[in-house]
């Protein structure tokens, strides 16, 4: 696995843990998201932790180098940021929110167009020729 994909795939599994610190911490630091009218959530937006949650997993699948999974984890990080909200009054987790779905979207972007090559004098059917 190549330098860019694993970290790629590390960035991503941090941005779907901050995922879900961001779902568990929103309700107790701000209270209720626009889009719950209730607190039946129990002090938790589940779709930010469901997003976050996810996007852990997916991030075990570019571990394993699967090369669409970094393009579902872009996708991922920034659906998340649709249910992060105080995107008006850039608070400091939105502003955190956004700086890593962006890191995340560029490398993952990177890391799916990357490609593990072999050089052709190490390729292991160039064998040697005797003569």
């Amino acid at each position: 696995m190549s330098l860019i994909r694993r970290l790629a795939a590390t960035v991503s599994l941090l941005d779907g843990v901050w995922g879900i610190a961001v779902g568990v911490l929103w309700v107790h630091l701000f209270g209720a998201p626009p889009w719950q009218t209730s607190q039946v959530s129990g002090g938790v937006d589940f779709a930010i932790v469901a997003l976050g949650a996810i996007l852990v997993l997916d991030s075990a699948l570019c571990f394993w180098g699967i090369s669409s999974a970094y393009y579902v984890s872009a996708l991922l990080s920034v659906v998340m940021l649709v249910f992060v909200p105080g995107g008006i009054q850039l608070g400091d987790l939105f502003l955190t929110s956004v700086a890593a779905a962006a890191i995340t979207v560029v490398l993952d972007a990177l890391a799916a167009r990357s490609r593990e090559y072999i050089p052709e004098k190490d390729h292991p059917m160039n064998l040697p020729v005797f003569g």
